[in-house]
């Protein structure tokens, strides 16, 4: 998932945080390691973020 954003946006500024704990009790399963697309979860959404935010942290 592609979002492209202006560099003038005030997004451009901000740091976005990843909390990628936690076991899945409901999922069954890790919520970071499944796999979506052909890739994990968490390795989506960092990539979505670092299409928005200028700088994306991860408590992994």
């Amino acid at each position: 998932m592609q979002i492209s954003h202006n560099e003038t946006d005030q997004t451009s500024y901000v740091t976005a945080v990843i909390l990628a704990g936690g076991c899945g009790r409901r999922m069954g399963h890790d919520k970071a390691t499944f796999m979506v697309d052909g890739q994990t979860l968490f390795a989506c959404i960092q990539e979505m973020l670092r299409g928005i935010f200028a700088q994306v942290l991860n408590s992994r």
